[in-house]
This record gives structure tokens, C-alpha cells and sequence, in this order.
């Protein structure tokens, strides 16, 4: 019988140390699983059954060189997108089978230098079309099981002709 994951978070903190090194343990407290690699840098963080809370948030976003951040299956909503903003390295951002809707991906727009967006199981609806039309660098963008109709889908890969666009 196939196990379904409920809530994952992984973050790949690319020469990120200082920022984070005095929060490992307060991450550890909430339940937050942290590996660190032989430099000290946190290069895995796991969520699982976790609340992702103020002081998880203030870490996260002051870390500089956030490259990839993966958050599937948590329990982010719209109301926590801004936080991600700050994330001025962020390359690689999956938001894949969490509480975001469509409209709040309108600040991920903010977001120009983001190459790859993984949005799968996220119910999205035309107004999405406009908000991902604006994220103009992406190279990869997954949009399975989001409830987008095919013309849809075609609007999105005409405007970002560099995109590849998963349905």
C-alpha cells in the first residue's frame, strides 16, 4: 500500500551558515528535522507534522542565499507568500499540494529571477494566468492537477515561450 506524505518541507540553503546556525536548535524544538553538512550549513530541513511558525519565518527569510526551496504538502497559505519575497536568490520554488490559491500568486510575480515553479495539486483558475504570465525567467513550470483547462494552459505556454509547461 502506497504511503501518502502529509507534509514535507525540504530547503537547500546554499552558503547560508551564519544566519542560521543559532536556530537549528530552536527548529529542533518545534519538531523541525535540520541537517547540516560538514561546513555547518543547513542543507535539509524537514517539516513533517509541524507548525511553520513566526520564528520559522523569520529564519527563512533571513537567509540570503535561499536557491531552492521545496514545500510540499505543507500547510502554507496565501497569507504566508510575502515571507518568501525576501528570498532574493530563490532559483527553484515548490509550492506543489498546499493552501495557496490563485489569488495569492500574484506575489510570486514579485518574484522575477524564480526558473522553476512546481504548483501541482494546487487549485488554481484563470485568474493564476495572469500572475504566472509575469514571472517572465521561468524555464520549468508544473501545473498538475491544478484544474487549468487546456486553453488555459496554451495562454500560459504562448506567453512564456522559453517555459516549459507541464499539464
Amino acid at each position: 500500500m502506497p504511503v501518502r506524505l502529509v507534509c514535507l518541507l525540504v530547503i537547500v540553503f546554499a552558503g547560508c551558515r551564519g544566519a542560521v546556525d543559532h536556530d537549528v536548535d530552536g527548529f529542533a524544538a518545534a519538531g523541525i528535522t535540520v541537517k547540516q553538512n560538514s561546513a555547518g550549513e543547513i542543507f535539509w530541513v524537514d517539516t513533517a507534522g509541524s507548525v511553520l511558525d513566526e520564528h520559522f519565518w523569520h529564519t527563512i527569510s533571513n537567509c540570503e542565499h535561499i536557491e531552492q526551496l521545496a514545500m510540499t504538502g505543507s500547510l502554507v497559505t496565501d497569507a504566508d507568500l510575502p515571507q518568501l519575497t525576501s528570498l532574493h536568490t530563490l532559483r527553484s520554488l515548490d509550492l506543489s499540494y498546499t493552501r495557496i490559491t490563485s489569488s495569492g500568486l500574484s506575489v510570486l510575480s514579485r518574484m522575477e529571477d524564480l526558473q522553476t515553479l512546481s504548483l501541482n495539486g494546487v487549485s488554481l483558475d484563470e485568474m493564476a494566468i495572469e500572475s504566472l504570465c509575469q514571472l517572465t525567467r521561468l524555464q520549468s513550470l508544473s501545473l498538475m492537477e491544478c484544474g487549468l483547462s487546456a486553453e488555459e494552459t496554451v495562454k500560459l505556454q504562448n506567453a512564456l515561450p522559453a517555459c516549459l509547461v507541464v499539464r
